[in-house]
């Protein structure tokens, strides 16, 4: 008796150690996992459902080359702060009641975005940044424009986990109203809830099984071993067992509820990003099924971090480093947006950008950009008001608006981006001040 106790606890002294226990389903995600088939949110949001979904753009995006003024005295201020880096031939777009001396256009390897744009389904948000947290530095910046505030107003959780919070009501949030295609994030925590981790590609499948080698012969062997643990005198023992087998069971629910969904094969691109968002139009087709009345999804791009050769080409006649980010943006964008057409849910799903901030005008001698301030975000849905939104910022050295290298001063704070949002998802008034504590203006009004 005594060895098998010392098996039982050494295994489990082994399964907490390991990156283990869950990837796929984390041991945060498991502390509300029980209530999987209780009923989405509140009857006060019957009157239709919505999902966000956050693309963070990592490293800080020079989004000065992806929305470009076109002529004038604007275009020449331009080139002659960006020099090398200037982008040529931009996509010219109609800035309807928004106008801006020299117009604006997109860099032209975005032509799918800005396709969408002239439909009047993506915002551009011009020139956006906090003056919360650390300016320049990466980790801050990410935490500011994650939580939505600085981390003593929220508490260190993230804006959209505690939008999801306030709108479930008394309700726990069901595990699949959180999800995170690009692992753990700091926009999806809330206090009553976390982001269940689920990769882009992969069948869902506890982690355990993978860290200890097991296969299809050995799962059997292993869920009666958790089994035999549940029935543990011990309380921790029983208790974590307990969850294994819970999360056993919703994992294999849902592989096979995404093996019966419309998986969108050959309307997605190979891009990292275009199958994150595949994942998601997989898992928004759970919606009915479960009752789930809001979703909040999180993928990620990776590689905005260009300090060097920001232009560089893999091979001749290609797209520089930076524009084939972009093209990557675009193209993803748009294949997701034309899939929830196909769904049906374009009016109830908006897709937005962060980045933690844009790039210095001035290039650097290594021909890349370093760290800026403010920056420009989009915002694409079928409940979206396109347009330009916000002030774009005077291009020129010594402007009120530039400082230093050439970098732009924030003209809108992020709080009335992301107030404007998390209103639309079904925030009331009082609630905005309570997830956006430091909001002191007026919050943008993207949505029809």
């Amino acid at each position: 008796m005594k060895n098998n106790t010392n098996s039982r606890r050494n295994f489990l002294k082994k399964a907490l150690a390991s990156s283990a226990g869950l990837s796929t389903l984390s041991l945060g995600s498991m502390g509300f996992i029980n209530s999987a088939l209780a009923s989405g949110n509140s009857a006060s949001l019957a009157a239709g459902n919505k999902a966000l979904v956050c693309i963070y753009l990592y490293g800080g995006n020079d989004s000065a080359n992806a929305i470009i003024p076109v002529s004038g005295n604007a275009r020449s201020s331009y080139q002659s702060l960006r020099g090398n880096l200037a982008v040529a031939n931009p996509l010219e777009i109609d800035l309807r009641s928004n106008p801006v001396d020299g117009g604006l256009g997109f860099h032209p390897a975005m032509s799918k975005l800005k396709t969408l744009y002239d439909q009047g389904k993506v915002a551009v948000q011009a020139n956006i940044g906090t003056h919360h947290g650390e300016k320049f530095a990466h980790n801050a910046q990410q935490e500011v424009w994650h939580m939505g505030a600085a981390r003593q107003q929220s508490g260190g959780y993230g804006w959209a986990g505690r939008t999801l919070d306030l709108v479930s009501g008394n309700n726990k949030p069901h595990y699949l109203q959180n999800l995170s295609i690009f692992g753990k994030n700091t926009w999806s925590s809330g206090k009553t809830n976390s982001a269940l981790a689920i990769g882009a590609n992969e069948t869902p499948e506890i982690a355990l099984y993978h860290s200890q080698g097991a296969n299809e012969e050995r799962k059997p062997n292993l869920v009666n071993h958790y089994k035999n643990m549940a029935k543990d005198s011990n309380a921790l023992i029983s208790e974590y067992a307990q969850k294994f087998l819970n999360a056993e069971d919703r994992t294999q629910t849902l592989a096979s509820d995404l093996s019966g969904v419309n998986s969108f094969s050959g309307q997605f691109g190979d891009s990292d990003l275009s199958q994150q968002l595949r994942r998601v139009a997989e898992l928004l087709q759970l919606q009915d099924s479960y009752r789930l009345s809001r979703q909040i999804f999180f993928v990620g791009l990776p590689g905005f971090d260009t300090h060097k050769a920001q232009d560089a080409q893999r091979r001749p006649g290609e797209l520089g480093y930076h524009a084939k980010l972009l093209e990557t943006l675009s193209e993803s964008m748009s294949e997701f947006y034309r899939v929830t057409e196909t769904l049906g849910m374009q009016d109830q799903v908006t897709t937005f950008t962060m980045s933690e901030f844009g790039r210095t005008m001035v290039h650097n001698t290594g021909m890349g950009t370093d760290h800026g301030w403010g920056g420009h975000q989009f915002i694409m849905g079928g409940s979206v008001n396109g347009g330009l939104y916000g002030k774009m910022p005077r291009l020129a050295l010594g402007a009120d608006n530039i400082l230093g290298k050439g970098i732009l001063e924030p003209t809108t704070q992020i709080e009335q981006m992301t107030a404007s949002i998390a209103k639309w998802f079904g925030l009331n008034n009082n609630q905005i001040q309570t997830v956006f504590p430091g909001l002191n203006s007026t919050t943008m009004n993207y949505f029809s």
